[in-house]
């Protein structure tokens, strides 16, 4: 089951791999590990580098955790997951490398949910490519989860062998899908990457140096 559902998964992006990956028309790959009985993998997100390079978030739900929330309004809201940055790195020749990278940062990141009842489902975790071999992760940290006024907004670069560098405080926010944060590359990679952040009271951006 596992091994069939991330097959199938991972055609639905195939004709994105094909355009990256020479000599690969159907791309296929079993996972290493498994996360737990009847617990499914499931492609998250990707991001493409210019040098043809994949990257994948692959997640896994947390049974126990969804379990625990049964009885709890939210419970159709908002979906848990195992607390671990699954990233699968799909290189142009077609190598897979795993890396399951705990981050350290609190669980609050890794609950999915919808924030209102016309919204879509909104993901704390945001990954950005940087230039070849590093990955910008963004989260929240927050001293008191069920106040939004406590919430601060986070960056953490990983590099593709699930080495983890200082995290970065991009300050105070609120956790709202109404605040933006867009993210880009300089157009010189090596200058690191920019940021635009805006509220209902300010736009503020500033360069980040890697």
């Amino acid at each position: 089951m596992i091994v069939t559902l991330l097959w199938v998964t991972l055609l639905i992006i195939s004709l994105e791999v094909r355009q990256t990956v020479s000599n690969i028309s159907n791309f296929t790959y079993v996972e290493k590990v498994k996360y737990g009985e009847n617990i499914l993998p499931h492609v998250w997100n990707s991001i493409v580098y210019d040098d043809g390079t994949i990257v994948l978030r692959v997640v896994h739900e947390d049974l126990g955790s969804n379990k625990l929330k049964s009885n709890e309004t939210i419970s159709n809201t908002t979906i848990c997951l195992q607390n671990s940055l699954s990233l699968r790195i799909l290189y142009p020749n077609g190598t897979v490398i795993e890396q399951d990278v705990d981050l350290g940062i609190q669980s609050l990141n890794y609950c999915i949910s919808k924030l209102d009842v016309n919204s879509d489902f909104y993901d704390p975790i945001k990954l950005y490519a940087l230039n070849t071999n590093y990955v910008l992760i963004t989260y929240y940290n927050a001293t008191n989860e069920l106040d939004n006024s406590t919430y601060s907004f986070w960056g953490m670069i990983v590099d593709w062998n699930g080495n983890k560098y200082r995290p970065i405080n991009f300050g105070a926010t609120i956790f709202s899908m109404r605040n933006k944060n867009i993210i880009c590359r300089n157009i010189n990679p090596d200058k690191g990457f920019l940021r635009l952040s805006t509220s209902s009271k300010a736009i503020k951006w500033g360069q980040y140096i890697m």
